[in-house]
């Protein structure tokens, strides 16, 4: 994915610099893996059934579930490669946009990284800044792909309709089109390092975007898009019990702690949440049922005044 001569040509050139782009070099010298030893993650044997578990945890997410299903088919007729096409799902707060492809990630046990693009304050985390800047970097990209032997981790673009314009810099918008392109990211450019493109093709992408309305239209014409609603009531009830088996297993608990099924009481008082707010309301249950000295959610457990202000919330936003 890089030139390793040209790598090392370049930093025999600066070597003889006392210059902070100097000390970038032999860093990224000194920490790069030799070109040949980079691959291509493959296809795990079981994805089918790792994607049909996915549905079962998120099944307002199933188109998004299904078009990599079929994507990954016809990869394993070729080359088997784990890829797609970037992927953008848009949809409203707290419908597990973050928590799905947090699970997808964690199910194919990928390697990643996730960007806010509403916190990052330029383009230049994805980009690197210019080496003519007394303190620039090297982008994340970059040094991921010289330092792993996987070319195609999963990269997270989180709240990309959020992004804050810059006239000092290229925004993370403009930054994100560069890299994703299929033509301009074979040949990737770090402004920090400009002398040794990289391959950043084989990356798969997912963002997420409340709206598309405020992203610029060649960057979504890049991705597969997804507009996903809010569960309905049966797929938040399926949600709920699948949060709080996750939440049992995030906790560590034994296996004869909190280890029955939300009862239908406790399933019907919190289905009018978003899914990000049932997280919420089971964690504070669980607290105040440790507190109560028992080990399973009653109704009392439940937090009703969190839980109707927050149901009020969606449903204003909903009419």
């Amino acid at each position: 994915i890089y030139d390793q001569n040209a790598l090392r040509k370049v930093n025999n050139e600066k070597s003889q610099e006392d210059s902070h782009i100097a000390e970038i070099h032999k860093e990224i010298q000194k920490t790069a893996i030799p070109a040949n030893q980079h691959k291509v993650s493959l296809l795990v044997e079981d994805y089918e059934k790792i994607l049909q578990e996915l549905v079962e945890e998120f099944p307002n997410f199933e188109p998004v579930i299904t078009y990599l299903k079929n994507l990954f088919a016809k990869n394993k007729l070729g080359n088997s490669y784990f890829y797609w096409r970037p992927i953008l799902i848009i949809g409203p707060a707290g419908i597990g946009k973050s928590c799905f492809i947090k699970r997808f990630i964690e199910k194919f046990n990928s390697k990643y990284k996730i960007f806010n693009a509403n916190t990052a304050q330029h383009g230049a985390v994805l980009t690197g800044s210019s080496k003519f800047y007394s303190n620039c970097e090297v982008c994340y990209i970059f040094k991921f792909l010289l330092r792993n032997t996987v070319v195609n981790p999963i990269f997270v673009a989180e709240n990309i309709d959020k992004i804050t314009k810059r006239v000092d810099f290229p925004s993370f918008m403009e930054a994100l089109l560069n890299v994703i392109d299929p033509e301009t990211s074979k040949n990737f450019i770090d402004e920090c390092i400009d002398e040794v493109p990289i391959n950043a093709s084989y990356i798969n992408w997912f963002a997420t975007a409340h709206s598309e309305s405020k992203i610029n239209k060649g960057l979504v014409s890049l991705f597969k898009v997804f507009r996903i609603q809010a569960p309905n009531i049966n797929q938040t009830e399926v949600i709920a019990q699948n949060i709080y088996q996750q939440i049992h297993k995030n906790l560590c608990f034994k296996p004869n702690i909190f280890n029955a099924p939300l009862t239908d009481n406790v399933v019907k008082k919190i289905t009018r949440l978003k899914p990000s707010d049932i997280y919420e309301t089971l964690e504070t249950a669980i607290s105040n049922a440790i507190q109560n000295k028992h080990f399973d959610i009653l109704e009392s457990d439940l937090d009703m005044k969190y839980i109707n202000i927050h149901s009020n919330k969606l449903e204003s936003n909903n009419e």
